[in-house]
């Protein structure tokens, strides 16, 4: 369960985020240590405020690295992510034999 870092990472309070879906800070600490009170809808509302995924809230810890290259992804353009990916690939590909 990653919600909490992920608030603090954006530099909210419990509070704050609260307030961005119409919840209060106690809502928030619920679903951060996830209480059986926690609800579903609360931890959407969370990850549509924080721009990211139930699977980013829910899933395993990833790198800075990784979290960095995927936030990266996501917030660009569409018109960029196209070319994101082909550095991506590039950057995957085995390196020529030196001479």
């Amino acid at each position: 369960m990653r919600l909490a870092q992920i608030r603090n990472d954006r530099g909210l309070s419990q509070k704050a985020l609260g307030e961005m879906i119409g919840r209060d800070a106690s809502t928030i600490q619920r679903a951060e240590i996830m209480h059986h009170s926690a609800k579903l809808a609360t931890y959407v509302a969370c990850a549509k405020a924080l721009n990211v995924t139930l699977s980013d809230i829910f899933g395993d810890d990833l790198s800075p690295i990784e979290r960095r290259v995927i936030e990266t992804f996501r917030t660009a353009p569409p018109e960029a992510r196209d070319r994101l990916a082909q550095l991506l690939d590039l950057a995957a590909a085995p390196l020529p034999p030196s001479t």
